[in-house]
């Protein structure tokens, strides 16, 4: 599923260029740009998330392309719901953690089902294709299963993970990660507007992409709590300022428009806003309230 060429990064083109290279067999699927602008500027005021209904789109489309090219297995990557514990996305069976088959609960596809999408907001079913994951009774019909390889590999990781990548051409995010909160530059390198989301995400739920890497570099020994503490409290809500102006031109909103709607969802058991609209946090990392 390709981005519109505004959304998508020089960076993430030259990794579906090195793909190809590589030899692999790349398919582009993508939605009307104009469509997909209209469903970000919702997606971004109604949820405060630009991404709900893109990654639905985006998960949803791999299954059926399956289904298109009469393919019967589907490797993913990591498990949801061991790497940011989206625990509906957990095996069907204890005993098979490699079992993908949940994936269509995963908290931004919505059960696949795309009712909510033309129904509150009017739109035209035949434009949401792409949105809908197959049921459970279409992969059995169509023998498709979902493996997880993370499962197999023990030493799966962020790390490990964009290591092998570098080895192989993936030309990495060159920013620093003061604007990114990217310390390997390897992550969500085909866009850059996911970087103020995982700012959004840790104004709703206290951590943003820095607590995703490091928590798992603890679970890893690569780094020791203590020390993971002071990087978290440093740079877990850092985005620059470029990337927000760059997605409200796209959307057409101005950058007060784009801060108002992130101070009205707010997590206020977590955060206070002060007099100059400043958003301060009311937590210690590692710590309760």
């Amino acid at each position: 599923m390709a981005y519109p060429p505004e959304q998508v990064s020089n960076t993430g083109a030259d990794n579906i260029s090195n793909l190809i290279n590589l030899g692999f067999d790349v398919e582009i699927i993508s939605i009307s740009p104009v469509f997909w602008k209209n469903l970000l500027k919702i997606g971004f005021f109604n949820f405060c998330n630009w991404a709900k209904f893109t990654e639905q789109a985006i998960i949803s489309s791999v299954p059926k392309a399956a289904i298109r090219y009469n393919i019967n297995i589907i490797f993913w990557g990591e498990n949801p719901a061991d790497s940011v514990g989206d625990l509906k996305t957990s095996s069907l069976k204890k005993d098979e953690g490699y079992d993908g088959g949940n994936l269509m609960n995963m908290h931004t596809v919505s059960g696949g089902k795309i009712d909510w999408i033309s129904n509150e907001y009017n739109l035209p079913k035949e434009k949401l294709y792409q949105f809908e994951f197959p049921s459970l009774s279409e992969l059995k019909k169509n023998k498709i299963q979902i493996i997880y390889l993370g499962w197999f590999w023990n030493d799966w990781s962020i790390k490990k993970n964009g290591l092998i990548s570098s080895l192989y051409g993936l030309n990495l995010r060159k920013d620093h990660y003061q604007n990114t909160q990217d310390i390997r530059g390897i992550f969500s390198l085909d866009e850059d507007w996911v970087t103020f989301n995982q700012v959004i995400k840790y104004y709703k739920y206290g951590f943003g992409r820095i607590s995703d890497y490091i928590n798992e570099d603890i679970r890893n020994n690569y780094i020791k709590r203590e020390d993971a503490i002071s990087i978290i409290e440093k740079y877990d809500h850092c985005c620059s300022k470029n990337y927000i102006k760059n997605f409200c031109k796209y959307i057409d909103i101005s950058v007060e428009d784009f801060w108002f709607n992130i101070r009205k969802n707010v997590n206020k058991n977590l955060f206070h806003i002060d007099n100059k609209l400043n958003i301060k946090k009311k937590f210690k990392v590692g710590k309760d309230l």
